[in-house]
């Protein structure tokens, strides 16, 4: 098992208050009007998240696995849509830097609870956009992509941008 840590779970604070069990190992998050859920964090490592498991209960109390992904660094667990149920919200990689300010485009994912208490959570590639858009640099796809720079502080100023990262390198080339 690996203890919280900054990279693998960011709201360390936040979790550790809201865990429903006394551990530093597993985290017990409550669900309104359902049976909470328990995730399970994998090591992580270099550019990788870890694993992500979240364990849930049927109605007969028999466990179930509700989400697995390989790499996940769990962001946030909140009702981002307004539908009444939290999200599964993080990253499936971590950012890399390189040259000046130069990020990896590492979007957010964000993954639907099932309604019923069966089921597995499920991505929204419209909720995952939408939660780009308001929470990072931008969106240009689902994907973690090298092919594609955050340029953390454009020359003349400005809001962070996201290019190809060819172009990105370029606005930074010595004359």
């Amino acid at each position: 098992m690996v203890e919280f840590r900054k990279g693998n779970c960011p709201r360390l604070d936040f979790w550790k208050r809201k865990n429903l069990i006394a551990s530093d190992n597993l985290l017990l998050l409550p669900v309104e009007g359902q049976r909470p859920i328990l995730f399970v964090f994998g090591w992580e490592y270099a550019s990788s998240p870890g694993s992500l498991h979240a364990i849930a209960l049927h109605e007969d109390g028999a466990p179930y696995e509700l989400f697995a992904e390989r790499e996940f660094s769990l962001t946030d667990f909140v009702d981002f849509d307004g539908d009444g149920l939290p999200e599964i919200i993080g990253k499936r990689c971590f950012s890399q830097g390189w040259g000046d300010d130069l990020l990896t485009y590492d979007p957010y994912s964000v993954f639907r609870l099932p309604r019923s208490q069966t089921g597995n959570a499920t991505y929204s590639l419209e909720l995952s956009e939408r939660y780009n858009l308001e929470h990072y640099y931008g969106w240009v796809g689902p994907n973690c992509s090298e092919e594609y720079a955050v340029v953390l502080h454009p020359p003349g100023g400005g809001k962070p941008v996201i290019m190809k990262s060819k172009e990105a390198e370029k606005l930074f080339e010595k004359k």
